[in-house]
């Protein structure tokens, strides 16, 4: 059976999810074999382990290398939800994965963004599509950090009242 992009891009939000579940920015990403198996599947893991490198595109990369026995991945396909940082780029790049899927543009943290490092992407033989499954993508993110702002603002209104009782009790 031959699967799409789409299919493969599912299954990245699925992790996204994942992510979004359990408190992370829902990111989710899968690396695809040749063969069009999925051979690794992560999500964003950066709160839970407090590291900042624990990205869905990092974990994927080191699990499927893991898996495969090798830290080269050519022919394989990278599906993620999110376009990917400039770390996570360069962890594609050098791990020699031919083809990145990503589902919508990072506004912030995007590789082609960056001017620090510029990807000579011409020179590098990768082929890039994006925009699959992109709605679907950006309405997860967009959930998350518009409930992310909500509880940072009931929060702060929280900490203000306290602050004001503490300083009352002060000077009475």
């Amino acid at each position: 059976m031959h699967f799409n992009d789409t299919f493969f891009m599912q299954a990245a939000y699925k992790q996204a999810v994942c992510a979004y579940n359990q408190n992370e920015v829902p990111i989710g990403a899968v690396i695809v074999s040749p063969e069009g198996d999925i051979v690794s599947a992560a999500h964003n893991k950066v709160e839970q382990t407090n590291n900042p490198f624990a990205h869905a595109e990092m974990l994927a990369i080191e699990s499927a290398a893991t898996s495969i026995g090798d830290w080269r991945l050519p022919g394989y396909s990278i599906y993620v939800t999110l376009e990917p940082c400039a770390l996570c780029m360069q962890a594609i790049i050098r791990s020699r994965i031919s083809t990145l899927v990503f589902a919508t543009r990072s506004m912030v943290y995007g590789f082609s963004l960056d001017t620090c490092t510029t990807f000579q992407l011409y020179k590098i033989p990768i082929t890039i599509r994006e925009g699959i499954e992109q709605q679907l993508a950006m309405d997860l993110l967009k959930k998350f950090f518009q409930e992310k702002r909500r509880n940072i603002n009931g929060q702060k209104r929280k900490e203000s009242i306290n602050e004001t009782k503490r300083d009352s009790k002060d000077f009475t």
